[in-house]
């Protein structure tokens, strides 16, 4: 990235890492993903490249929003499940199909899946795959 009245020069850094930006990351989106990734980079008034270098540098944090309730514990297994979190097979078939977690169960979902409480409530108000959702993914 030039600046106003210093010429670019090859190998030398202009950045505020003082590091010169030579490496190249090439990405594979779907064109939703991309509309959706450039409006929010353009949101942040940054460069793609600036908005990278400071997500890995940890100047951005990122959030991950788990998957839905049942997909974590189709990923983890019922049984290993059961064990885990002690509760029993019927219960977390239920809670699987949409059943609101008890507190009691809630502590050993988070405890068993590594989740906390805000992270344990996201995966319950996301979608299952199978069911249908209005923001733009296809996935």
């Amino acid at each position: 990235m030039a600046k106003k009245g210093i010429k670019s020069q090859r190998g030398r850094a202009e950045n505020q890492w003082g590091a010169t930006k030579s490496a190249s990351i090439k990405a594979q989106l779907t064109p939703t993903g991309k509309r959706l990734l450039l409006e929010k980079i353009k949101a942040f008034g940054l460069s793609f490249a600036e908005i990278l270098e400071r997500i890995a540098r940890g100047k951005i944090k990122l959030v991950i929003v788990p998957d839905s309730l049942a997909e974590l514990i189709d990923n983890y297994g019922l049984e290993k499940l059961t064990q885990d979190a002690v509760i029993p097979i019927e219960a977390l078939l239920e809670i699987k199909t949409g059943r609101m977690p008890t507190p009691v169960e809630r502590l050993g979902l988070c405890r068993a899946l590594n989740l906390t409480e805000e992270q344990l409530q996201e995966a319950i108000k996301q979608p299952h795959q199978g069911e249908h959702s209005n923001n733009g993914c296809n996935c």
